[in-house]
């Protein structure tokens, strides 16, 4: 099992423990949560020794997913930041500071999600998802949402969500991620890191969540590490991209993100073909355009380019064209040309003059 390693940036010479958390965080807090930030504050003041997610759980005879899930919560709350390796695993956790926290819902309130108010209407239907259902249909029975109600995962869930998004979910935000965890198969591990990543993008709309959803659901993502590797992979082609172009060492803008997902996702293009396309376009403009790559890439798509191969037998086809029509332009500018030629001696033009004088 690997180690993880705790740093902190508090004193450390002693367990001590805020009057601040007891205060604020503690009330609002799941208790299994308290007795893993508990220990982790001991960890620290012990000499920021190498521990792992199992010594941990067996310490406080939880589950490794139990401390996950509290970890999780408490970087919500800024008591502490975890950070990953490349493949995706949690390497370490730094237990911060703690400051005055905003006012919020506690821990018993997150259950007023699911209370009988009116239901939100959809002001803009999706386009259709993985099961070709409208987003208005993209919900489940009132009767199912009671039953998850009873679910203390579910609940944790929500609250999580609640802190993430900055607000109270209404019936029908709840119901979309329950739609998530009961007819997607997500696991409540996922939808927290789903809320985590659109609310890191700083997209708390759960149309922009949903969507994000969907997309994961076609991908057929299934757990947390999957979505790091898939998000991950799509940073790299964004800046692979952007390099291509010339534009390498800078941030993709929103409109950018979208061309290049467009070329990524529903094109389903390799990177060698956006790579020749980003190419064709400074050779061609002499300046970086992703709208005109947009141009090649979208006449290749409608032309049912695939393969280098097939670009190539384009271009071919392209300059068989281009000769045909420069020698039938060529034939038609001599066409003046094609008659039979007259001579005239000059005493013959002097006499045709005078004569029609």
């Amino acid at each position: 099992m690997k180690s993880l390693e705790i740093k902190s940036v508090r004193p450390c010479e002693v367990t001590t423990i805020s009057n601040i958390f007891f205060d604020e965080y503690m009330p609002r807090a799941n208790g299994e949560f308290v007795k893993v930030y508990l220990y982790l504050v001991r960890m620290t003041g012990a000499g920021s020794p190498a521990v792992s997610l199992c010594g941990i759980a067996d310490r406080l005879n939880y589950t490794e997913q139990d401390v996950l899930r509290a970890l999780r919560y408490w970087e919500t709350e800024n008591l502490l930041s975890l950070s990953y390796d490349s493949d995706g695993q949690l390497s370490g956790i730094t237990v911060a500071g703690i400051c005055p926290a905003a006012p919020a819902r506690g821990a018993a309130g997150y259950a007023d999600a699911f209370e009988d108010t009116p239901e939100e209407k959809e002001p803009v239907k999706d386009p259709a998802g993985p099961s070709s259902l409208s987003s208005s249909d993209r919900k489940i029975s009132p009767q199912r949402m009671r039953e998850l109600k009873e679910n203390d995962d579910i609940k944790e869930l929500l609250f999580i969500a609640q802190r993430y998004l900055g607000k109270m979910l209404s019936p029908s935000e709840a119901g979309k991620l329950l739609y998530f965890y009961d007819e997607l198969h997500f696991t409540t591990d996922l939808i927290e890191y789903l809320i985590e990543y659109c609310a890191s993008k700083e997209h708390k709309s759960i149309r922009y969540i949903e969507k994000v959803a969907l997309a994961w659901y076609e991908e057929g993502i299934t757990t947390v590490k999957a979505a790091r590797q898939s998000v991950s992979s799509y940073h790299r082609d964004y800046y692979e991209i952007l390099k291509a172009i010339g534009q390498g060492g800078r941030h993709p803008i929103d409109a950018e993100i979208a061309l290049m997902k467009k070329w990524i996702e529903t094109y389903r293009f390799p990177m060698d073909i956006i790579r020749e396309a980003c190419t064709r376009t400074v050779m061609n403009t002499k300046q970086p355009s992703l709208k005109y790559t947009d141009g090649i890439l979208s006449r290749w798509f409608s032309e049912g380019v695939q393969t280098a191969d097939d670009i190539a037998a384009l271009d071919e086809a392209h300059e068989k064209d281009r000769q045909e029509s420069s020698s039938a332009k060529k034939n038609t500018s001599h066409a003046f040309n094609r008659f039979d030629q007259r001579s005239y001696s000059e005493d013959e033009l002097e006499k045709n003059l005078l004569a029609l004088s």
